[in-house]
């Protein structure tokens, strides 16, 4: 497993999430964007991860789930 410096990983963190709210701000759709985020991600990891790495991975997006954390309490579909 692959593991990062806090300061790295904070750093490109901090870069993303600048991004994005740029993007929001420019009035493109939050939802949008995660989406392309994930796609980005998973082919991130479809490429760097062995298969049986990739399914275990995707197994513990699904097992933390309620674990993820809300940026900034705005609208909500539900």
């Amino acid at each position: 497993m692959t593991t990062f410096q806090d300061n790295s990983f904070e750093a490109v963190y901090g870069s993303f999430l600048k991004i994005t709210n740029t993007l929001i701000e420019e009035d493109h759709d939050p939802l949008m964007l995660a989406a392309v985020l994930c796609t980005i991600s998973l082919s991130i990891y479809r490429t760097m991860l062995s298969d049986t790495d990739y399914d275990l991975m995707i197994d513990a997006v699904k097992e933390f789930k309620d674990e993820v954390s809300v940026l900034a309490p705005k609208e909500r579909l539900h």
